[in-house]
């Protein structure tokens, strides 16, 4: 049963919220007609770039600009699903820095890797194809990291100004989707996303941003030093007391748009240049190491089993008393 029906059957007891998630998520993805290669999805990257300027008004750029090069196909049959461990794991970590800074770089364990929770990373609730721009919604000192794994400065032995991206729903399994660059930054105030105010300001958002904005407003998540996400990117994107997402909607609704510094939305825009075909070999022979080792482990089992003597047909408990049958 589809989501959306199955949350209409619960009742009433569905929210909305979760109804307006699980009916994006029903949508059927476009379909083109006559496309004569096989891809991995038949969405078109031209499609998520147009979704992606309709919510970021204020992005200088046209679809071409975030779409990928005509040139770049990923076929039907390639195989770009991977776990952190065939990535070569960094702990859980956003970013792969290609090894120890007092080690030599290696592309393949230089990445980044994203759930769409938080992130633009996908349209019509679906993870994003490979090739799809992307958006990445973040602090400023988030953002910073990202934007200094993308470029060559911190590694002078990094071959090209990029990174390879890995985008999830899970932890479990990562969906490759290219070699990334930045196409616009919008990490400072003056190029951030502003947040609509006013008495208005609930009717005046672009979906996929309020969705964006809600669950990054409502991440309980903390560490032992720091406090809770949500009250640190509110804190970020210039709200001067709201510290959740009901607080932060009576904030928006309460300012006026002359004031300054204006409450912002911070961002990155990523475009996809290439295949980092090197890396890809690396992780396709983890991925094939792996599915080998768990072969021969079944095959030692079994084996042991084999060579196990049989068991009598009475035997003892400690008890020293014989079991009938």
């Amino acid at each position: 049963m589809p989501k959306l029906l199955a949350a209409r059957a619960a009742g009433p007891l569905a929210s909305q919220t979760q109804l307006e998630q699980d009916a994006e998520e029903d949508l059927p993805a476009p379909h083109f007609e006559g496309d004569p290669t096989p891809r991995l999805s038949q969405r078109s990257p031209v499609g998520s770039a147009n979704l992606i300027l309709r919510n970021f008004r204020d992005i200088p750029l046209d679809t071409a600009q975030l779409a990928p090069a005509n040139g770049l196909v990923f076929p039907a049959d390639m195989d770009l699903t991977f776990t952190r461990e065939q990535m070569g794991k960094e702990g859980y970590t956003m970013v792969g820095k290609g090894g120890p800074k007092d080690g030599p770089f290696t592309l393949a364990h230089h990445w980044l890797a994203f759930k769409m929770d938080k992130n633009l990373c996908g349209i019509n609730g679906r993870l994003a194809a490979p090739g799809e721009p992307l958006v990445i919604i973040s602090s400023k000192e988030r953002l910073d990291e990202i934007a200094n794994a993308v470029s060559r400065s911190h590694r002078p032995d990094k071959p090209y100004e990029g990174v390879n991206v890995f985008v999830s729903r899970i932890d479990t399994v990562w969906l490759y989707c290219g070699r990334y660059r930045i196409v616009h930054d919008g990490r400072l105030d003056e190029h951030a996303q502003p947040l609509p105010v006013g008495p208005s300001a609930n009717q005046m958002w672009p979906p996929l941003l309020r969705r964006a904005f809600r669950r990054h407003a409502s991440d309980n998540k903390d560490t032992k030093t720091l406090p809770p996400w949500r009250q640190r990117v509110l804190r970020d994107w210039n709200f001067e007391t709201a510290y959740d997402l009901v607080l932060a909607d009576q904030e928006l609704k309460a300012a006026q748009p002359s004031e300054r510094p204006q409450r912002v939305m911070r961002y990155l825009v990523l475009a996809c240049d290439g295949v980092d075909e090197e890396s890809l070999a690396v992780w396709k022979a983890n991925k094939l190491s792996g599915k080998r080792k768990a072969v021969e482990d079944g095959d030692k089992a079994a084996k042991k089993k084999r060579s196990a003597p049989a068991e009598d047909d009475y035997h003892s408990d400690d008890d020293g008393e014989d079991d009938e049958y």
